[in-house]
């Protein structure tokens, strides 16, 4: 391998790395908004619900969102490893054509995902800090 190929590998590596501690830290906030949500609505002082409500449910779903990505991952890597273990000549063109173009689809679709997760956040943290300001 050269240095090229090294440092391309090198970069790939780093990417996924971030990429799944991005998922990792969302998954944490949105567990600790999610809870705090939870804990509010339960108490009697909180007159106007409908703010945690919303927190709440945006945790949830963008929870699901995260999880969607990391079942999304776990899946191509799984797919690269049945490639790695079957021999390349054995694919035809169209195979290896429709293979790449099956992963740039879940890639986008995992990036669209993982973009609504993140607006997800902003809009729990937007929701929060108005409570925090006008509460």
């Amino acid at each position: 391998m050269d240095e090229y190929e090294e440092r391309q590998r090198e970069i790939a590596e780093r990417t996924l790395s971030a990429k799944l501690a991005l998922w990792a830290a969302m998954l944490t906030v949105h567990s600790v908004f999610l809870s705090v949500a939870v804990a509010l609505l339960a108490t009697e002082a909180i007159v106007d619900k409908a703010p945690f409500k919303w927190v709440g449910s945006l945790a949830m779903v963008s929870m699901i969102l995260i999880l969607l990505n990391f079942l999304m991952a776990k899946a191509q890597y799984q797919l690269i490893g049945q490639r790695l273990l079957e021999p390349e000549q054995l694919l035809t063109e169209v195979q290896r054509t429709r293979d790449l173009q099956a992963a740039i689809s879940r890639n986008r679709v995992a990036t669209a995902v993982e973009w609504g997760s993140v607006l997800g956040t902003v809009a729990q943290i937007v929701i929060l800090g108005w409570l925090l300001m006008w509460l």
